[in-house]
């Protein structure tokens, strides 16, 4: 008879699994058709669901960049939360200099028709509105470079007819002058040359070619920059801003014609489109995986059948149910989550992979046990043989250790919830709840049509003396009329070996596999030096893998988030090359400005902006954009115009005038401060200034360097940090969300009291494996098992080069299952059988974990090879994760916990209650 022991939680366990078989064998198409149609549902429910993309999602929660995007975003809410900002890249199609008349004259065109050809719809009227009629602050955003553009024209024109050069134009790089009007040109060229030294400017008696004449003491420049920016207009929704941008990115992307320039549009809207974009890519994959994972199982299962002389063709359904439970499980589990409101986002198409390895896994586990007990049945005379207690005994086997390594994932990714980053969080709670759902469908679902095969497959054994199989004989029964027309289908293409036959392929794996291989491979385990040989390699191993992590960067670009022919990331790398080395743009807003009448504030003020402007890399007090500027020019002319008008002229006090902003931002040369400054003024007629927005900006080749600009934005916050108190000042920068990543993530990945992926898998591994082992020293083993394991694919990881970041975070949070998954096996046959001998114990651990684990090891290696051929990161990182979990797992299991246990066995002895009860 075939029993083991265990513990008494695992014997009351393998006690409600034997019941449970029978009650699946009263109800069996009831729990296949309520499985059916929930699943349905749940596939139906995720087809109607959008995507829905955060890309603040791998910032970790309380990160100061999110406080600095919120307050930035109530800046620009006058009227509601539904604004526009696009910011567009003009690049000569040649790649050469950009300030040459045809190309500045196309960048007049693509203003044109950026700011009339492209409506909103003004709900109050009922009117479509263009920029130009909506911008209201920000009219006048873009109105600088048009004017360098009208005075180059200028210029060119007076000297081709023969005349000076105008000298009230001075096209001077970062500040130009046009009549006697001052702006900063900076945030429209980039990938700038100067020659302040050679003017370009042109006489009237000059001789030099003008094909080449910039009148400017830049001589080249490799990009012009537009923007776009409008406030919340009458009743502006989500979707209208959505629909905005998404038309002019189209339009620039598929049908905008230029012979000599090419425009790129990023925006917020373009950025969730491409990640959507980024996870349809890998879709299709999920579907080419299955379809590996069907044809490698069935090839797998018909091996591992023929061996046990138990092959048929209608046997491989369980090779079919056994990949379909899974996406059943991901389509109910995920159906429910987005019917209670949790997003669908793109992360979350890798899901699929970890629980069909799993769930796989867990079905060649119970095939591989079905098989052993079938041939055991056949071989011995059992009365009570039913396929329902073939099945008892399937669970009764299988079904302990198929629980510890669902609790134990389900556990980790409970814990992981709490990374603090909200997509790698969203993925844990997608993997923990389709990892549950996935162990009830296995144990109800296929568990149920595992009976009816088995059924068909006894009716089968009954017969298999005449060497003929009928109709009739395989039909189930009480279920004839469902199951005859199946039946026919089988008995007309299936076939099976004669269990007394002679099979050449049964004899040559008994031979060479079980008898030669596998009683050599365990006297090698069991060997006291190979063992002490393993332990230390192990050891070694461990330490170049730390070493490897330690000097792992911490790095995540917006680029790893688009896939490889996304627009965007040619867009990502003419930033990197023309932008953040020439204007790196860091924006500030003043939250409290407080009454600047008064000169001490006001000084104070003036003097964090001077810190600002002289930090490391800073380009200066000439590339800041701070209204105070132009108000104390303004204030000046107002003041001569006063005393020429009165004779009299105001004190300075050394403040401003408050009483004039309103009007100062009225004047047609001052309007573009509308967009920097919030004013009202109370019901005494005095003025207030409640926000103010500047920016300054910094240059230097070494800020492509990530870390350096994670180093500069530390400095700036720090500097704004020391007038908190006075101004409650917040910085701005584009890449913040990012850098707060390279701060946080060691610090998530290890702090104790946020534990993420690593410590979360021990600490649950640990926890189930004492509940249901009750052997310290097995614990201990499997504990330090997962440990190795996730220590060796992030070891791996760092000496192929790549760097930690949130999508390798949630590679290591897919890949735990797996890596949970065998150990937990290995480490449950072994302890539970029934010998007290090691060999026995080894034995049993290859023999019932072995082939099964080797099994999924193939079959999910295979299918996640098949993310190499897409063009994403997310992808290609999956599988170098995967693929070296997959390894790993195989080396811990089949090699280091049986010799590990074994070597310690003497002194856990000491240590064992004596088992007394069998299952």
């Amino acid at each position: 008879n075939h029993s083991e022991e265990g513990t008494a939680i695992v014997r009351k366990i393998a006690g409600l699994y034997k019941r449970w078989a029978y009650f699946i064998s009263r109800h069996i198409f009831l729990l296949i058709f309520l499985s059916s149609v929930i699943s349905a549902a749940g596939a139906l429910k995720i087809l109607m669901t959008p995507f829905k993309n955060d890309i603040t999602g791998y910032t970790p929660v309380g990160s100061r960049s999110l406080e600095e995007l919120k307050i930035f975003q109530k800046f620009f809410e006058a009227n509601g939360s539904a604004n526009t900002a696009m910011f567009l890249l003009i690049v000569p199609k040649d790649k050469g200099n950009v300030l040459r008349e045809p190309i500045l004259n196309e960048v007049v065109r693509v203003e044109k028709i950026l700011t009339n050809n492209f409506t909103m719809p003004n709900h109050r009227t009922g009117k479509q509105e263009s920029y130009k009629q909506f911008c209201r602050s920000f009219c006048w955003v873009n109105e600088p470079i048009i004017q360098w553009i009208n005075g180059f024209t200028v210029q060119k024109h007076h000297l081709l007819e023969g005349e000076e050069d105008n000298a009230r134009i001075d096209l001077h790089y970062p500040i130009s002058t046009i009549f006697g009007r001052s702006f900063n040109i900076q945030p429209y060229f980039y990938g700038v040359k100067l020659d302040n030294e050679k003017s370009k400017r042109l006489g009237s008696n000059s001789t030099t070619d003008l094909t080449d004449a910039t009148f400017s003491n830049m001589i080249e420049a490799r990009m012009v920059a537009l923007t776009l920016r409008g406030e919340a207009g009458e009743g502006w929704t989500g979707e209208d801003v959505t629909r905005y941008e998404y038309q002019i990115y189209q339009y620039f992307a598929k049908e905008f014609d230029s012979d000599l320039v090419k425009c790129l549009v990023i925006s917020a809207t373009v950025v969730e489109e491409e990640i959507v974009r980024t996870g349809l890519t890998i879709l299709p994959y999920v579907v080419s995986g299955f379809v590996i994972m069907i044809t490698v199982s069935t090839i797998l299962l018909y091996m591992s059948s023929s061996y046990y002389r138990q092959f048929s063709l209608y046997k491989m359904t369980l090779a079919f149910f056994a990949c379909l439970c899974p996406f059943m499980a991901c389509a109910t589990a995920m159906g429910a989550m987005f019917a209670l409101g949790f997003r669908f986002a793109s992360i979350l198409c890798v899901t699929p992979f970890l629980v069909l390895a799993i769930g796989v896994d867990d079905a060649y586990l119970m095939l591989h046990s079905w098989h052993r007990i079938t041939k055991e049945r056949r071989d011995n005379i059992y009365l009570h043989d039913s396929p329902e207690d073939r099945l008892a005994h399937v669970l009764m086997d299988t079904g302990p250790s198929i629980l510890i390594s669902a609790l134990t994932n389900i556990l980790a990714d409970f814990v992981g919830t709490y990374t603090g980053a909200p997509e790698i969080t969203l993925l844990a709670y997608a993997n923990m709840v389709c990892i549950f759902v996935d162990f009830i469908y296995q144990i109800t679902f296929y568990s149920a049509i595992m009976i009816l095969v088995g059924a068909v497959e006894m009716n089968y054994e009954r017969n298999e003396r005449t060497g003929k199989i009928t109709v009739d004989d395989l039909i189930v029964p009480c279920m004839p009329s469902i199951t005859t027309p199946i039946c026919f289908f089988y008995s007309s293409f299936g076939h099976a070996d004669n269990m007394k036959g002679k099979s050449q392929w049964h004899d040559w794996v008994k031979t060479y596999l079980i008898e030669g291989f596998m009683e050599k491979y365990i006297s090698l385990l069991m060997n006291k030096f190979f063992a002490f040989c393993v332990m230390v390699l192990t050891v070694v191993g461990l330490i170049v893998c730390v070493m490897g992590i330690t000097k792992m960067e911490v790095n995540l670009t917006p680029t790893k988030l688009f896939a490889a022919d996304s627009p965007l990331l040619e867009m990502g790398k003419l930033r990197d090359d023309y932008i953040i080395p020439y204007y790196f743009l860091a924006t500030v807003l003043v939250s409290k400005p407080g009454n600047l009448s008064n000169p001490k504030r006001l000084a104070r003020l003036e003097g964090m902006v001077h810190e600002l402007e002289t930090l490391p890399y800073a380009w200066g007090n000439e590339s800041t954009n701070f209204f105070l500027k132009e108000f104390k020019e303004y204030s000046l002319a107002v003041e001569d115009t006063e005393e020429e008008e009165t004779g009299k002229r105001k004190a300075n006090k050394g403040g401003i005038d408050m009483a004039r902003i309103p009007d100062f931002v009225k004047w047609p040369e001052y309007e573009h401060w509308k967009g920097s400054l919030r004013t009202h003024v109370d019901k005494k007629g005095v003025a207030h200034v409640d926000r103010i927005l500047f920016t300054t900006a910094y240059k230097g080749s070494d800020l492509k360097n990530w870390p350096k600009r994670n180093t500069l934005l530390k400095q700036a916050r720090n500097t704004l940090k020391k007038y908190d108190s006075l101004f409650n000042a917040t910085l701005f920068m584009d890449d913040a969300l990012f850098l707060d990543v390279i701060e946080n993530m060691p610090e998530d990945m290890w702090q104790v009291s946020r534990p993420q992926a690593a410590i979360a898998t021990l600490v649950a591994m640990a926890l189930i494996c004492t509940i249901f082992l009750q052997d310290i020293f097995t614990t201990i083993i499997a504990t330090l098992s997962i440990a190795a394991t996730m220590s060796g694919i992030l070891g791996a990881l760092a000496l192929a080069g790549t760097d930690l970041d949130p999508i390798v975070m949630a590679a290591l949070i897919i890949s735990m299952g797996f890596s949970v998954d065998i150990p937990a096996h290995a480490c449950y046959h072994f302890h539970n059988h029934h010998s007290d001998n090691n060999r026995d114990r080894i034995r049993a651990c290859l023999t019932s974990v072995g082939v099964p684990a080797i099994q999924a090891s193939i079959s999910t290696t295979i299918c996640v090879l098949s993310l190499l051929t897409t063009k994403v990161y997310m992808g290609h990182v999956f599988v170098r994760t995967m693929s070296m979990c997959v390894l790993l797992c195989i080396i811990n299991g089949l090699c280091v916990i049986p010799t590990t246990l074994n070597l310690i066995d003497p002194l856990a002895k000491c240590f064992r209650k004596k088992k007394v009860a069998a299952i």
